[in-house]
């Protein structure tokens, strides 16, 4: 109990850490959009540990089912954000001839789990084409994210009375679907799968010799 409780401190702690970087306003920055997008994984995967954890025997038995479900809200809410954000970058930005070409091409790398439909980095960022495929990808994870968030909220009554809650979830998948919208084509069958996105964490380096940079 007492191991589950300071999980969860410290995922508020994340939480607040990433409100207090955001609350001046997001820079549309492609460099700056992964950070952020980061920071959100980093606060989802936080929520998901100590949601794995408050679903467990005997913690479940002692815990108000509300907070699990928040606890469950707060990771699919900011894991929706993590895939928005990589979205944006990918959409909203090109490279060009004044880009750090291999910065970017890191950056992507220590992005993900795997890189999506086994391209490389720098296939992506070299190609209109694939960055739009990529950033379609993750706005279709992020509206599925904000979906599941306000399903789980519409089951608990607590939080449901929780009107700034509703409001931020229904903004924050509006959004999501705009952004979408956006890019929608009728003969739009292209169903690539976005990867997971790493949370800001240190990352050993792999055989290509790049290694992680925590932000």
């Amino acid at each position: 109990m007492q191991n589950m409780l300071i999980r969860l401190m410290l995922a508020q702690a994340q939480e607040c850490a990433f409100e207090k970087m955001v609350l001046p306003g997001i820079h549309n920055q492609f460099f700056n959009l992964l950070r952020v997008a980061q920071e959100a994984a980093k606060v989802s995967d936080v929520y998901s540990t100590v949601h794995q954890s408050i679903t467990q025997a005997p913690i479940k038995e002692h815990v108000p089912l509300a907070w699990s479900y928040t606890v469950q809200v707060k990771l699919e809410h900011y894991r929706a954000l993590a895939h928005y954000f990589v979205a944006v970058a990918m959409l909203d930005h090109q490279l060009n001839s004044q880009d750090d070409t291999d910065q970017q091409e890191m950056l992507l790398y220590q992005l993900y789990d795997a890189m999506p439909d086994g391209l490389a980095p720098l296939s992506i960022l070299r190609s209109k084409e694939e960055r739009k495929r990529v950033g379609k990808a993750h706005l279709r994870k992020a509206i599925i994210g904000h979906e599941e968030a306000m399903r789980v909220q519409n089951l608990c009554k607590s939080l449901k009375k929780i009107e700034i809650l509703q409001e931020i979830l229904r903004v924050s998948h509006k959004r999501s679907l705009t952004k979408y919208s956006e890019h929608e084509q009728e003969d739009d069958f292209d169903m690539l799968n976005a990867p997971n996105i790493i949370g800001n964490q240190t990352r050993p380096a792999d055989k290509t010799g790049w290694q992680r940079v925590a932000g």
